[in-house]
């Protein structure tokens, strides 16, 4: 299973620890663009387009001020997308997105 990871915060490396115990075997990309701190069982990558392979899920733990940025560049992944609470700091860009996942065909978009 390989997982894309956006945003390394603490919360982050807490569902890292839960991923790596269920499954030691598991691929973890983390798209950061600040720290490149070596977390054990994660790739550091800086650009998504990097990944040469198919993402399993995507887990959106980066600032909620950049959620929507964030949810609509996951799309591309066409695969389900976690995100932590709250997923919009605010809900203008709720419809815009509502309709880029309906296009992708993506139901599989849940808060953790």
């Amino acid at each position: 299973m390989k997982v894309l990871i956006i945003g390394l915060g603490s919360i982050a490396k807490k569902h890292i620890q839960a991923m790596l115990t269920i499954n030691p075997e598991i691929k973890i990309f983390a798209l950061r663009n600040k720290s490149k701190d070596k977390v054990d069982g994660v790739e550091n990558i800086s650009n998504a387009d990097n990944i040469k392979h198919k993402i399993d899920f995507v887990l959106i733990s980066n600032p909620t001020k950049l959620h929507a940025e964030t949810i609509l560049d996951s799309l591309k992944f066409n695969c389900p997308i976690f995100i932590e609470k709250p997923p919009l700091s605010d809900l203008l860009s709720s419809d815009l997105i509502k309709n880029k996942i309906q296009e992708k065909k993506n139901n599989y978009i849940h808060c953790l």
